[in-house]
């Protein structure tokens, strides 16, 4: 199950898929990062962290940034990720699709208010509705 909201430390490790306009960043080797949070380059604080699985029982994590792309050959669809491996293209669509979700699911559909994350499920709600 996927979990959301959550704050990482800087000793965190994990594989990190750093999504951002439905496109994941690689690092320099070109590859999805594997390490500690604090090794990551990131030029923004992500907007949103979530749990996404593990890949050979390391937790696999998904980073919202939002910030302007300057390295834009860093930045790579889940599809050119078919050759790293079964496991790590599953992880980078459903990062790409659960970030697709909150981006959105920002707004109701019915009367337009803003939408606020359950914490016992990914679902979005509406206080208003």
């Amino acid at each position: 199950m996927i979990k959301h909201s959550l704050n990482v430390e800087a000793q965190s490790y994990g594989c990190w898929f750093v999504v951002n306009r439905g496109r994941i960043w690689l690092n320099k080797a070109g590859q999805v990062p594997v390490g500690e949070y604090r090794e990551l380059t990131l030029s923004a604080e992500p907007e949103q962290v979530c749990l996404l699985g593990q890949d050979n029982d390391v937790n696999a994590y998904l980073l919202i940034n939002h910030d302007q792309i300057t390295d834009d050959d860093h930045w790579v669809s889940p599809r050119e990720l078919l050759s790293a491996g079964e496991s790590i293209f599953e992880l980078a669509a459903r990062a790409v699709q659960v970030a697709l979700f909150l981006q959105t699911h920002r707004f109701c559909g019915q009367c337009g208010s803003a939408m606020n994350l359950v914490n016992w499920e990914l679902a979005m709600l509406c206080n208003k509705c």
